[in-house]
This record gives C-alpha cells, structure tokens and sequence, in this order.
C-alpha cells in the first residue's frame, strides 16, 4: 500500500493499455523535435498501482508516471484529477516531476487550458481514461480545435455494452455519440460493433483515427479499446 493506503489493484490487460500509451508517447516526442511538448492527462488517478497476479502484487506505473517517465521527455505535464483523495496521492507521487496538477473536473479545465495548447510551437499528447462515459462529442470538438494533438482514448466498450438497457445508460451513451442511432446495435459482436461506431463519431471531428485496438482480459474477452486520433493534418 502507499502512505496513504490507497493505491488500488489493476488487472493484468491493463499493462497492454499502457504499453500502447507509451507507444504514442514515444512517437509524439520524436515527430515533435523542436517545439514545446505537452503531455495532458485528463483523468489521471492515483499515480501507481498493484498489478493482480498469484504472487506477491507487484507495483506498477500508472499513466501520470509514464508520461513523466518518457525519454525524451515532455516540456509540461499538466495531469487533472477530481476526486480529492486520489488527488492527493497523484501529487505525492509525482511532485519530483514538477506537474501542473489541477484538482478539479476535466470538463471545466480542459476548455481552460485549450488556448495555450493551440499556441504556437506546441504540441500535444492527450491521455483521456474516464471511469465513465463522461467524453461527451461536445469535448471532442473543442479538442480537435487544437492544431497539433495526438489522442489517445480508452474506449468503455465493454461498459457501453452493459449499461445500454438502463435510462441513464442510455441518455450517457446518446451523448458520447452525438446520436442514438447506436440502439440498433445489437447480436454477435456487439461490443466490437460498439466500439467502430465510436471510430465513426471520431473520424467526423479529426482528420485521423486509428481502429479500435482490443484489450483483452484474462478470458480473451474484450475489456476495453484503446482508440488513437489527431489533428495532424487537419
């Protein structure tokens, strides 16, 4: 545990999610040689984490600390985080790093912090890994107003799926997608089905949006998808 008792247990499929993170870190920083980088996390959490396995748990880095880790590194990190006990270990965890930390909802900082990452010179690798499916296509609009952004999302297919026959569920999702045309998407696959739609809501903002790229959990079934877009070109 950590000094504050908090640091929670991780699936293993988890690592895969992080791998692919620090991919798109990696080749952000080396096609941005030159200007001034900025890694935004916008749902960070504590920081680090134990990873479930047999033997004893072993601790691992969380997304805030692999941004922090990256070589080259970032010219700023800027990590947000609204629940306050979580904040508090995310900043312990981090403060050798020197982030920008904002203990509040990404909703109302990312709109904040828009106009300096659209400033000139800058890039910008974005992080969004909500708990939820609190990524309304609103904020996806504002994000894509930023010229040079690299975006990684973690797709809650799998929760889009097990929430969709409940009133909230579905009033969530109608938002995440723009529409409620989703409710068709029924049968075999519907999980995967779930996530290329959301490629489909993406691809009408940015001018480029990866496949979804399943993370399976111990049963070889679909957790999430980790889904990369970018304003390069745009």
């Amino acid at each position: 545990m950590s000094k504050f008792g908090l640091t929670k247990t991780i699936g293993s499929w988890s690592l895969e999610k992080y791998k692919l993170l620090r991919i798109m870190y990696l080749k952000h920083l080396e096609a941005n040689t030159g200007r001034k980088s900025v890694c935004v996390d916008a749902f960070a959490g504590c920081g680090t984490y134990y990873l479930q396995q047999a033997e004893k748990p072993k601790k691992i880095d969380g997304s805030p600390l692999i941004a922090a880790k990256m070589k080259p590194g970032f010219d700023k990190l800027v990590f947000i985080e609204s629940d306050k006990t979580v904040f508090d270990e995310l900043k312990h965890n981090t403060k050798r790093f020197k982030p920008t930390l904002y203990n509040a909802d990404a909703h109302e900082i990312l709109p904040q912090i828009i106009p300096e990452l659209m400033a000139k010179n800058t890039s910008v690798a974005m992080f969004l890994d909500p708990c939820s499916l609190d990524l309304p296509k609103e904020l996806m609009h504002e994000l894509a107003e930023i010229p040079r952004l690299d975006l990684a999302i973690n797709f809650l297919s799998s929760f889009v799926h097990r929430t969709a026959h409940t009133e909230k569920g579905r009033n969530d999702i109608n938002k995440l997608y723009g529409h409620s045309a989703w409710q068709q998407t029924t049968g075999k696959g519907t999980i995967q089905k779930h996530a290329n739609q959301y490629c489909k809501v993406l691809h009408s903002i940015f001018p480029y949006v990866t496949a979804p790229m399943s993370v399976l959990n111990s049963g070889n079934r679909a957790v999430y998808h980790i889904i990369m877009a970018s304003t390069y070109g745009k």
